[in-house]
């Protein structure tokens, strides 16, 4: 069963769609559920590939979707939490901060802090998780698929001087050394939970 909105930023001049996949039982309880929020290029509930409602479903989770209605320039400006150069990745951020959340929140049972609220991130979109995770502490857990960021260093510098205790962390990256290396250096920091992963269907091990 699914919802979906559509609601537009005046700062990036553009509409954004949230799908949200509402569990089986939803309309015959008052349970709050654990959610994921899923940032993505365009609607992931259309990528079969992933299974990504068979999977909520078999959790018994709440899945919102956030993705353009429109193609911004290029994905990479405005999901590369590290290139500011038009701007795009810093108001993205706050249009969903302040802006998607505070709406999702008041008309969905969510709960209200991080904890059993979680952030899973697609190819390009993955850096934009990082960053509300990591910037903004709203999520107790991070999966990043297909994650690539070429600067590795700038990547890891942001990530030690960012670090949340709080936060579990989970990687599938292209460059799976790299992945390997920020398992490492999180758990040497003291991350609660840091691993890699190989696909979706991993996630039904970890959550």
């Amino acid at each position: 069963m699914f919802d979906n909105l559509k609601i537009f930023s005046q700062k990036l001049n553009t509409s954004f769609k949230i799908t949200v996949s509402l569990p089986n039982d939803y309309d015959k309880n008052n349970h709050i559920y654990t959610t994921l929020f899923v940032v993505s290029g365009s609607n992931p509930f259309s990528n079969f590939s992933l299974n990504l409602e068979e999977f909520l479903i078999n959790k018994n989770m709440l899945g919102i979707a956030i993705y353009p209605n429109l193609d911004i320039k290029k994905n990479t400006l405005l999901y590369n939490s590290f290139d500011e150069t038009y701007n795009f990745a810093r108001l993205y951020e706050e249009f969903i901060v302040f802006e998607v959340l505070p709406l999702l929140k008041e008309k969905y049972r969510i709960h209200q802090d991080s904890s059993n609220n979680y952030i899973l991130g697609l190819n390009d979109t993955s850096i934009l998780a990082y960053s509300l995770a990591y910037h903004y502490s709203l999520f107790s857990k991070i999966f990043l698929i297909n994650f690539n960021f070429n600067n590795h260093k700038i990547f890891l510098s942001d990530l030690m001087s960012k670090f949340n205790p709080n936060i579990d962390f989970y990687i599938n990256a292209n460059d799976k050394n790299f992945s390997k290396t920020i398992v490492d250096r999180l758990l040497m920091f003291g991350a609660p939970k840091a691993s890699s992963f190989n696909d979706i269907k991993d996630l039904e091990f970890i959550l």
